[in-house]
């Protein structure tokens, strides 16, 4: 995993090396996010939560691109049983992006493929065995590769309409779990 994260790093910077002649953007966009959490042995669970996204990238040339961005995918919550959970992952992305138009139309599709630096974070409050109030608050922070693809509207020159989803996978000590952003955003080039 670790080779092929390297590998991938090397791809965005030898890419990146025509950032001097390339056309800045930013991409920004809500929606809904959701992660999958094992919910067995709790009464109510909602993986699902807002999710956002904000990427800055850099167009080289035929389509390709450089992304720097943020994710957040939401949260899960859940409770019974004398306690209550709360999980939420979001991230920091490199990577590469590829913009292709559907013929002449104003159409486009784009692509992403990069490394996610995920982190997940866990706050839970309960009971113990000792009829004790506890409040137990951690992070983790993991390397992953995300990748995402969106259909997008140019509604102006500069300006694009765009649906996308963006996948990873959030850790916490030996559990994982797959998470998804599906945003509708404006990319606004410059």
């Amino acid at each position: 995993m670790k080779k092929n994260l390297l590998a991938l790093s090397a791809t965005v910077l030898c890419l990146s090396s025509g950032v001097a002649n390339a056309e800045p953007y930013v991409l920004a966009g809500f929606g809904t996010g959701h992660i999958n959490v094992d919910c067995s042995g709790f009464g109510t669970c909602d993986n699902n939560g807002t999710a956002y996204k904000l990427i800055g990238g850099w167009e080289l040339a035929r389509g390709w691109a450089v992304e720097l961005g943020y994710l957040g995918f939401g949260k899960s919550t859940t409770q019974g049983y004398g306690g209550s959970s709360e999980i939420k992952a979001s991230a920091v992305t490199l990577g590469a992006a590829y913009q292709v138009a559907f013929g002449h139309s104003a159409w486009g599709l784009n692509t992403r493929l990069g490394v996610a630096d995920v982190k997940t974070e866990v706050n839970a409050v309960g009971l113990n065995n000792y009829s004790n109030f506890v409040v137990y608050t951690d992070s983790q922070t993991k390397a992953k590769l995300y990748a995402g693809v969106g259909v997008n509207y140019a509604v102006a020159l500069h300006t694009r309409i765009e649906l996308g989803i963006d996948l990873s996978q959030a850790q916490y000590q030996n559990q994982k779990g797959g998470t998804q952003a599906l945003t509708l955003g404006v990319r606004q080039s410059f």
